[in-house]
């Protein structure tokens, strides 16, 4: 398995209005490597992509993700492949 990159926290947005996300903690870092070990091993599996998703989603750190499938594609697992292609 390639490991994940670390989470970064977002700069702070020029807007002051904006809703800041939370920072990534050790349990949201586990959770993440779960649910890739989880796509990793089973890609059909229930809807692992989709929460993976929404709990990149709630860091505001989608583009993290994608940067990850992209290097995992290049010389990772064959799903990596099939996640960054969709």
């Amino acid at each position: 398995m390639i490991p994940l990159l670390a989470q970064q926290e977002k700069p702070a947005a020029a807007d002051a209005d904006s809703n800041p996300a939370s920072p990534w903690t050790a349990t949201d870092t586990r959770l993440a490597n779960h649910y890739i070990q989880l796509l990793q091993k089973d890609p059909a599996y229930g809807n692992v992509l989709d929460l993976l998703w929404a709990l990149y989603g709630k860091k505001d750190q989608a583009s993290l993700l994608l940067e990850y499938f992209k290097g995992a594609s290049e010389s990772g697992p064959t799903v990596a492949k099939l996640i960054y292609a969709h």
